[in-house]
């Protein structure tokens, strides 16, 4: 949608065109590909998970749930990034637009450094 509305998706004339104050972020999302937070300050981006796609339904809403989650938690960008590709990867999993809640187990690891061993696992 930034292209559309900015005339451009590259992340620095958006970032240029939007951040006007210090805490202000940018988040973009690339489907399956990397995700970004923008700040004045520089870019911080993760990679999405691989994942089997059955309904795009709800995605973007989980991605957002997952990124200012881990923002309200004071979690670094990066970390909000991962949780935010995690919901958003379980959200693309299943028909509708709601995902079932996490194990006690999936929830144990639902911690920065939980989702830093996740990506690195995956490489």
């Amino acid at each position: 949608e930034a292209g559309q509305l900015f005339g451009t998706s590259d992340p620095e004339r958006l970032g240029a065109a939007i951040l006007r104050r210090d805490d202000q972020e940018l988040v973009l999302k690339r489907g399956a590909g990397r995700a970004s937070a923008l700040t004045r300050h520089g870019e911080v981006s993760e990679r999405a998970l691989a994942v089997e796609v059955v309904d795009l339904n709800g995605a973007g809403d989980a991605f957002a749930a997952g990124y200012l989650a881990g923002h309200c938690f004071g979690w670094p960008t990066d970390a909000r990034l991962r949780l935010a590709h995690v919901l958003g990867a379980r959200a693309v999993g299943v028909t509708g637009d709601t995902i079932g809640p996490f194990t006690p187990e999936e929830r144990a690891g639902l911690t920065p450094e939980g989702l830093e061993r996740r990506w690195h696992d995956v490489g």
